[in-house]
């Protein structure tokens, strides 16, 4: 089925274009929707005038948009949580998250326009786009940090009783009463009776 667009569908067609259409596509969404109509004689006359005013009115959005962007571009969102040791947080900053603040901040942006595959989950600043349209792009900051009054969680220190059991199992030192036999083994001196006997028995004096 071949339809006039008569307003710009994304990826689709812009105001003005004649394509040919699945017939379903057209009777279910492109005709109801108002995005296009038939391609009889009377429409297709209008084809060039379609296309004058989808010209002028993309302008007009785009200086719009241009007008959003600088609005936006360079705004820094900061959000406060509380992290573990590894810079870590708990939960994480979403796309939804984020258009909850820009909205706070007086920024109206759809999700589908912040441009974050995952969520963020690590401290730190992040430079994210917001894209309005393919030509419209805005940046933005999101900062992470440790929320007011938090900490950061430190490293759990060695448990006492780990550290006796190492202490345990250290070579323990020569024991007292081992040096105490190795003295007694020692020679003795030799005995004070035996030196006098040995005085009294040599000649005397003449």
């Amino acid at each position: 089925m071949k339809v006039v667009f008569v307003q710009d569908v994304p990826n689709v067609a812009d105001a003005g274009e004649v394509k040919e259409v699945k017939r379903g596509h057209a009777r279910n969404y492109l005709l109801p929707k108002g995005f296009a109509v038939l391609a009889t004689a009377e429409e297709l006359k209008r084809v060039e005038a379609l296309k004058r005013a989808a010209a002028i009115r993309r302008e007009e959005q785009m200086a719009e948009m241009q007008g959003v962007v600088g609005s936006i571009d360079g705004v820094s969102l900061v959000f406060g949580k509380k992290v573990t040791s590894k810079g870590n947080i708990y939960g994480s900053v979403s796309s939804t998250a984020i258009q909850q603040e820009l909205r706070r901040l007086g920024h109206t942006v759809e999700k589908s326009m912040i441009k974050l595959e995952d969520p963020l989950r690590q401290l730190g600043e992040h430079e994210i786009d917001i894209e309005l349209t393919k030509e419209a792009v805005a940046k933005i900051k999101v900062i992470i940090e440790p929320a007011e009054g938090e900490k950061v969680e430190e490293k759990p220190e060695e448990p006492v009783a780990e550290t006796t059991e190492k202490v345990a199992t250290e070579e323990p030192e020569e024991p007292v009463a081992e040096t105490a036999e190795e003295i007694t083994a020692e020679e003795p001196e030799e005995p004070v009776a035996e030196i006098v006997d040995e005085v009294a028995a040599e000649e005397p004096e003449e």
